[in-house]
């Protein structure tokens, strides 16, 4: 199954394909994006100052140790990324 994600044209994250690639301002953007998708405190964000690699290296447990019950969300979402589990749209009018 094709996961759809929706950017519009100023977000950044529509380039960022291969999260082991991710700056730190990247993955923050990321997971910033993310944790408001799914109506999530956005301030777990602020326990990611790491790059792409370092973040793909997290186990899910660290991630939950990050950000509670935040962490099984972002790295559901992350693991969807690094293995390219998804297509990249340029908003909902993309999506007919």
């Amino acid at each position: 199954m094709t996961r759809i994600y929706a950017y519009t044209r100023t977000d950044d994250v529509v380039s960022l394909t291969d999260p082991y690639k991710w700056t730190v301002e990247q993955v923050q953007k990321w997971t910033r994006w993310t944790l408001s998708q799914y109506n999530l405190y956005e301030g777990f964000a602020d326990n990611f100052w790491l790059d792409g690699t370092s973040l793909c290296m997290l186990s899910k447990q660290d991630m939950v140790c990050r950000s509670a019950h935040a962490g099984e969300y972002l790295y559901a979402e992350l693991d969807i990324w690094k293995n390219g589990e998804f297509t990249l749209c340029d908003g909902v009018n993309d999506l007919r």
